[in-house]
């Protein structure tokens, strides 16, 4: 319909929008690689990585057990996500024109949750943050249960918002701070930059 395809443009000119910033002010640190690399041998050199980094894995065991955490953490908020619009179409009556408002104010919502939840790590540490992340998801979920209106939705959307963004980036930190400095790509770019 045109308003689907109306709300497909916006989302578009919204990520443009937002992008520019990392466009502008963003600059790559690292070397270009002169020459192209052959298919075959970028193949080989991601695959000898990755055994590498499996070989590895005794010696950082919390870093391997967070990461398989976050993966099946990571799949239900994603599953959240990608559901919680079929749910309130299925299962409330939200019809696409009361839907769009609420996916708006959950993109509004999520940036200044996400820096809440910056200053909320900073405070009693990131693993904290994340625990209080996942106990909100955990909350949404079974909230979901006794939500049957409109305002309930909305409800339940802004507290998702609250900790969508949040939640990746303490993560994200989390695992910044379990990576070796020797095996991150940072300490990489320098040893490019010294060679």
């Amino acid at each position: 319909s045109a308003r689907m395809r109306a709300s497909l443009v916006l989302m578009g000119c919204w990520w443009a929008l937002f992008t520019l910033p990392t466009i502008w002010i963003l600059r790559d640190r690292g070397q270009a690689r002169s020459g192209a690399v052959r298919f075959r041998a970028a193949v080989n050199q991601a695959v000898g990585e990755v055994v590498s980094t499996l070989g590895h894995i005794r010696r950082f065991q919390s870093l391997a057990w967070f990461l398989i955490g976050f993966l099946f953490y990571n799949d239900a908020v994603q599953t959240v996500l990608t559901q919680s619009s079929v749910f309130a179409e299925k299962e409330i009556g939200l019809n696409l024109r009361q839907l769009i408002p609420v996916i708006l104010m959950i993109q509004f919502v999520s940036m200044p949750g996400a820096l809440a939840l910056g200053w909320l790590a900073d405070k009693i540490g990131q693993k904290q943050a994340l625990y209080v992340c996942l106990t909100v998801w955990v909350a949404v979920l079974a909230f979901s249960w006794w939500v049957t209106s409109a305002t309930e939705c909305w409800i339940r959307g802004a507290v998702v918002a609250l900790v969508m963004g949040g939640t990746q980036s303490v993560s994200r930190s989390i695992m910044g701070l379990m990576t070796p400095a020797n095996r991150t790509a940072g300490w990489a770019i320098r040893q490019c930059s010294i060679s």
